[in-house]
């Protein structure tokens, strides 16, 4: 496409709209007909007009209804209309508002997962001009990433505006309403499978939850990078959009844990049912705003809608048998533990049914017990084996574990009798602070609330001051006035406050902690760079994560005060390639620099940081020379995401001997010839995430032994089939995503250490 400011000699003329407005070039194209950029020669200004090729009496009766629908909006997140009407060739158009930005389907492709606290500005702002339209009577019926434009994309508050109310229905006029005639046909295959709500697909006539549910399938793409239901062709990912529950956006991003609130909020939005979703999209943007959304269950006692999945599912003979060839439905589950035989600690077990009691031994071993819940479908979530044994291994403790499942505050009230209990995992459990006072007189070590939002600050009255060590509240209600409380908790080592809600100006009263070695502030979007000098008089700290906060390079001058860091997360900030370089002399061994202002110059002081064992940078382009200085590190784990990566760079690092997991997401220019010369890695995962492999590239993976962990999400071509021949080729056990339960180990729910 030629530049707005130069006029195309060769554009196409449609005409007496070649008249009024000078074309450049086409920005778009579908099936029926093609967007144009043009400039309006009186006016002077850019337009996109868009222009119908493929017409019928049908489709311009439809098309000048819709076309009136857009041009009765005025909102500002929804591109205007300007005109409409049909050039004299028949041809029908639309000339609307020229947006310059990028669509959030190039800014996923581009980045992968968005920041939680960037998909709330941009989905705040989506409900708002979808809230608009459904006020006009008004659905979209075609909600997708490349229907959301964004202004300032690279920045912290991007404006959206909605575009292409091309296949909009008007909800007040009937389907077959004589006087337009019938211009939405039953069975009419309108929208894209991949966003498409159940009853969409099934041609069944929709409403303003239609919208709603297609706002959750982006919501979840943009959370964790991937669609819910891709894979397949348009009829298996319709398919799968009838029967197949959403998955979590946990097991979508491969073990990232989320609030519970969004889980909670994303799932809602992906109900089944139209009854069991959202009911309005104000309901949704208010959620949003509030972060909080009540837990639906789908499992109504009348058997549901016509859209439960069980009823869905067996739709048809030949739908049924499609489902099976395509082998496209999956699901991650927990895997369960094995029955244990009784001991004594399990008298615990009887007393809370439904909790999972985990006993730890001096050695660090740590021994299930299998959850006693009347309920069989209820899931505990393993405990990560290796954060046990570092907390725990020098003293036998008796740790409750329930995270992720539901309970009621009541549910502690058993913990009043018991005296050695000292650890309390109740992460994802839909708790409040109430439910604390039954642990009280506990002499707890280890308390882990995470993605609770209703607990709050007022929980450290229930808490012992002088036992606890590790406290984990991220993403829960606890808000900064509470750290004043905190000074009291001298012993505490651990200490996760990744949310929205800690103020720099409060971060003082955490020096009375002086004990801490592991701190996590992500998220906290009023952290800045000047909160760097007092976070540099925790003199022990061998763990930060500031990521997503406001930091800048200008701060991190003050933390080569922190002689004992081993571990600094800085993703998401404004960290430059000054302020890498004002971290020379520390003993880091992991660092984090995903999407931050640094250039791959940086990567000349980093090469000199010779303790480094774990690096990660995303969305990065990187020169040959920049990947040379750091395939000469020591690296054991290497993420590369969306770094411009290609064959010669994968010749580079086959050189680093002691890489064991290498990410190389989002990077099209790699080759299977490529990805051949890392064979002689000592490598167990590697992600290929969004790289254009096929089941025909697979076979060079075959000969590697130590390989336990390949994904393989959003790859072209492979299949089932050829993971499924990979893995009896390969000779070990090897888990292939998306096609198995994930196995790259993940720190769950509040704990990020």
């Amino acid at each position: 496409m030629e530049d707005s400011n130069q006029i195309s000699s060769d554009g196409p003329s449609f005409g007496q709209l070649s008249n009024t407005y000078r074309f450049f070039g086409k920005i778009g194209a579908g099936g029926m007909g093609a967007i144009y950029k043009a400039h309006h020669t009186m006016l002077k200004k850019d337009v996109a007009i868009k222009i119908l090729h493929q017409v019928n009496e049908f489709t311009v009766q439809r098309f000048q209804r819709e076309a009136q629908a857009a041009y009765n909006l005025h909102h500002e997140n929804v591109v205007a209309v300007h005109e409409f009407g049909v050039t004299e060739d028949g041809q029908p158009y639309m000339v609307m508002e020229f947006i310059e930005g990028k669509t959030l389907s190039a800014v996923i492709d581009e980045r992968g997962a968005l920041p939680l606290d960037l998909c709330v500005k941009i989905f705040k702002q989506v409900c708002s001009g979808v809230a608009h339209a459904h006020s006009r009577g008004v659905l979209h019926r075609d909600l997708k990433p490349s229907n959301i434009m964004l202004t300032e994309p690279d920045s912290w508050n991007p404006q959206v505006r909605i575009v292409d109310f091309g296949i909009a229905k008007v909800l007040d006029l009937p389907e077959d309403d004589t006087s337009t005639g019938k211009l939405t046909r039953t069975g009419d295959f309108v929208g894209s499978p991949l966003y498409m709500s159940p009853e969409q697909c099934l041609g069944k006539n929709i409403d303003l939850r239609s919208d709603i549910y297609s706002i959750g399938c982006i919501m979840y793409e943009a959370l964790t990078g991937n669609s819910p239901f891709a894979g397949g062709t348009s009829m298996e990912i319709m398919l799968r959009q009838m029967s197949d529950k959403a998955p979590t956006l946990r097991e979508g991003a491969n073990g990232i844990t989320y609030p519970a609130w969004i889980e909670r909020l994303v799932a809602r939005a992906l109900a089944k049912d139209p009854d069991q979703r959202f009911q309005s999209i104000e309901e949704v943007r208010k959620a949003l705003d509030e972060r909080l959304v009540a837990e639906v269950r789908t499992n109504r006692r009348d058997g549901g809608s016509a859209f439960s999945v069980n009823k869905v599912v067996i739709a048809s003979a030949a739908a049924a048998s499609l489902v099976v060839a395509a082998g496209g439905f999956y699901f991650f589950n927990q895997k369960s533990e094995k029955v244990h035989e009784k001991m004594p600690s399990e008298l615990l077990a009887d007393q809370f049914p439904d909790l999972k009691i985990e006993k730890n031994n001096k050695s660090g071993t740590n021994e299930s017990y299998d959850d006693i819940s009347k309920d069989p479908t209820a899931l505990t979530a393993p405990m990560h084996d290796e954060i046990v044994e570092r907390s725990v291994a020098d003293r036998s403790q008796t740790e409750i574990s329930c995270q992720g499942q539901t309970l009621s505050d009541s549910a502690l009230n058993g913990l009043k009798d018991r005296f050695d209990i000292k650890g309390l995992l109740l992460a994802d459990s839909g708790i409040s602070d109430k439910a604390l006072q039954y642990a009280r007189h506990l002499p707890l070590v280890k308390v882990d609330l995470g993605n609770n939002p209703k607990i709050t600050d007022r929980v450290l009255a229930y808490l012992n001051p002088g036992t606890l060590e590790e406290l984990y509240l991220s993403r829960t209600g606890f808000r900064s006035s509470g750290l004043a409380a905190l000074s009291k908790f001298k012993n505490l080592r651990m200490l996760a406050l990744d949310s929205d809600s800690i103020y720099e100006k409060d971060l003082p009263a955490l020096l009375n902690c002086s004990n801490l070695i592991n701190l996590s502030l992500s998220g906290n979007l009023e952290i800045y760079q000047t909160a760097c000098p007092v976070i540099s008089r925790l003199s022990h700290l061998r763990y930060l994560n500031i990521g997503h906060t406001r930091v800048d390079g200008r701060g991190m001058s003050h933390l080569r005060a922190l002689k004992e860091l081993n571990v600094l997360i800085l993703n998401g900030t404004r960290v430059d390639d000054a302020g890498v370089a004002a971290l020379q002399g520390l003993p880091l061994s992991t660092l984090e620099l995903q999407w931050t202002a640094i250039t791959d110059g940086a990567t000349r002081t980093i090469s000199k940081m010779k303790t480094l064992r774990e690096l990660a940078f995303q969305h990065l382009p990187m020169s040959h020379d920049a990947i040379k200085l750091i395939a000469a590190l020591p690296l054991n784990k290497l993420v590369l995401y969306n770094c411009d990566i290609d064959d010669v760079d994968l010749e580079i690092l086959s050189h680093c001997k002691t890489l064991r997991e290498l990410h190389l997401s989002g990077n099209r220019k790699i080759t299977a010839a490529g990805l051949k010369l890392l064979s002689g890695l000592p490598l167990q995962v590697l992600v290929l995430e969004k790289v254009d492999v096929n089941n025909l590239d697979l076979p060079i993976f075959a000969s590697w032994k130590n390989l336990r962990t390949i994904d393989l999400r959003n790859c072209p071509g492979v299949t089932t089939v050829g993971a499924d021949r990979l893995k009896k080729a390969i000779g070990h056990d090897l888990s292939v995503l998306p096609f198995d339960e994930p196995s790259i180990k993940n720190i769950n729910f509040g704990s990020p250490f």
